[in-house]
């Protein structure tokens, strides 16, 4: 009778990992809120205005490709995409759908996150992930005008759907998956190979990154697995046991035949058709495009570009990491190269954490603490060889995500001397280890009431110290109108009740506007799309829109945006200027 209730008793999560949840759910919650709860018409212009048009592509299953890069080919795949499709279908293609995605891939990345690393390693870990993530989103959350760009609007790099920002905890949930794969998970390995891929599709500047975490952590799990499969052939020899890994094995490996056995196969079995399924569009696309994107990006970055030094590369990852001391606004608003302020300290801060997270993890058996310790270093290393490789001047959204890698450092170094292998605070594991106690004496350690160490406090303050502090930022964020370009939007009252119904095909072209015009072409063009027009263009503007909206020159009406003079207002069809450019309406088919 006592077993058959002892089995029947669910799992109550620990207070400690509620705690690291809720510290950053809550504050993602908070911003949501807002943002569902915003009715104002958001008129977006330039990449977000791409990106609006590219989600209702998604959602007709039209979409495959990635975003556009500004040397005329796309990011491979369309998985960012088709992930905004979601939100989408459920409130509508829009400003508010997209920014709420954004906002949802980030809460996702930073929850996974901290229950992997409560997974592998426990409870007071879990704390201590949340404080160094609370951390980074305090960071990522700044709105001063230096900090954004035009085209991540108001809302700041956490919130902002711009391809560039929506990586960066993406990118770090990726370092813990291949940190864990490394001690001995194949399902965080193929989680890292879908995360990554998502990373990839979406900033194929993360590329060298994700390839090489991913590379060795599979290479580490293979050096671990043969070395487990000698040690269990020798009959004299016994595998040492690990404090760590030992005490959660039952939680992460079923017997063969049994229901978490059949679960772990069917995770990876399910893992491994949505990753044929993530990279299936951009193949179709290379397949039967004219040219295929896929070999677009290929001689590109075989061509012979001028490299940067590796001083360079050096100085923009310091640069970057500098937001830890000094915010972020110089990341976004100046060209990298140049020596950043307290360099020396940052380096050595940035190496010693990575030194110590791996040291400390060997000599506290803490293997997933070592393991993000190595990744926090190899990623230092590769992202400054990366950097090596872009073309054109270095500016900061190129390389923001590389602040991921030293919060892995802090992650795995706060792991190593929080989890030593005690765990006091963690009776589940302790009942699973002693398997031989009677049941009773199992049932009452389990509902004996959880007595949280000094780690787990300390670790505890700082996540909600970060969490208070992030859900007061958000909270203060601007409304989701503020997104809005006022310049886009005097362009569509100037259009819009000139053109007769919402079902004709609209040509609209640009007649030599600078940047900023073309930043309200877009912006125009979205809109038009989004009032049941069918804009068009011509075939030098299709990269940028896609082929869907390849002009057919049958089109009754045309959109012509000039740049602003006096001369515009003398034509015939003037309907107006906005700051960038003066708009001429023209009735018949664009000339051939």
């Amino acid at each position: 009778m006592i077993a058959r209730v002892a089995r029947r008793l669910p799992r109550r999560p620990a207070p400690a990992t509620i705690l690291a949840l809720a510290c950053l759910a809550v504050p993602f919650a908070i911003e949501a809120m807002r943002i569902i709860a915003s009715t104002y018409h958001v008129y977006l212009s330039d990449d977000l205005a791409i990106v609006d048009l590219h989600v209702r592509d998604a959602i007709h299953w039209n979409q495959q490709l990635g975003p556009l890069d500004r040397f005329g080919w796309n990011h491979p795949g369309p998985a960012y995409f088709y992930l905004l499709s979601v939100p989408a279908r459920v409130f509508g293609s829009g400003a508010r759908s997209e920014f709420l995605g954004a906002l949802g891939i980030n809460a996702l990345s930073a929850l996974a996150t901290i229950w992997v690393v409560r997974r592998r390693c426990g409870r007071r870990s879990a704390l201590w992930c949340a404080a160094c993530i609370g951390l980074l989103c305090t960071e990522l959350i700044s709105t001063s005008p230096g900090a954004t760009t035009f085209s991540e609007s108001h809302l700041g790099a956490l919130v902002s759907p711009w391809n560039p920002d929506v990586v960066i905890l993406p990118l770090l949930l990726v370092g813990v998956l291949c940190a864990a794969g490394a001690t001995g998970s194949p399902i965080s390995l193929l989680g890292a190979a879908l995360v990554g891929s998502f990373c990839v599709q979406t900033n194929i500047a993360t590329f060298p990154l994700v390839a090489t975490l991913l590379a060795a952590g599979c290479i580490a799990a293979v050096i671990r697995w043969l070395l487990r499969r000698r040690r269990t052939r020798a009959p004299e020899t016994a595998e040492p046991v690990d404090s760590v890994d030992a005490s959660l094995r039952t939680w992460t490996a079923g017997a063969p035949g049994s229901r978490s056995g059949r679960w772990t196969t069917w995770l990876l079995i399910g893992g491994l058709v949505l990753l044929v399924l993530v990279w299936l569009p951009p193949v179709v696309q290379q397949i039967w495009g004219h040219p295929g994107n896929l070999a677009l990006i290929w001689r590109f970055f075989t061509a012979n570009h001028p490299p940067h030094s590796l001083q360079t590369g050096l100085w923009s990852i310091l640069a970057v990491d500098d937001v830890f001391l000094f915010g972020l606004p110089e990341e976004m608003s100046f060209l990298l190269g140049s020596t950043p302020r307290a360099a020396g300290v940052i380096l050595a801060g940035v190496v010693l954490v990575g030194v110590l997270a791996v040291f400390i993890g060997a000599r506290r058996r803490n293997r997933l603490a070592c393991a993000l310790g190595a990744a926090s270093l190899l990623g230092f290393v590769v992202c400054i060889l990366a950097v090596t490789r872009i073309v054109g001047a270095v500016y900061g959204y190129l390389v923001l995500w590389e602040i991921g890698m030293p919060v892995l450092g802090l992650i795995g170094l706060g792991s190593a001397l929080l989890d030593t292998g005690a765990r006091a605070d963690s009776p589940a594991p302790r009942i699973r280890a002693s398997a031989r106690a009677p049941q009773a004496l199992r049932i009452t350690q389990g509902l004996r009431g959880w007595r949280p160490s000094a780690g787990t406090l300390v670790s505890g303050l700082a996540a909600v110290t970060f969490s208070v502090v992030l859900c007061v930022q958000m909270a203060d964020l601007p409304p989701l109108r503020a997104a809005s370009d006022p310049t886009v939007e005097k362009a569509w009252q100037l259009v819009g009740p000139h053109l007769p119904r919402s079902t004709e095909q609209v040509y609209l072209r640009d007649a030599g506007v600078d940047l900023y015009g073309l930043f309200t072409f877009f912006g125009l063009f979205d809109e038009l799309q989004v009032r049941g027009f069918n804009p068009r263009v011509n075939p030098f503007l299709q990269t940028e829109v896609g082929p869907l909206y390849l002009s057919e020159g049958r089109e009754p009406f045309q959109i012509v945006l000039y740049p602003p003079s006096p001369a515009v207002t003398r034509m015939a069809g003037y309907v107006g200027h906005t700051p960038d450019a003066g708009i001429v309406i023209l009735s018949g088919p664009p000339a051939r």
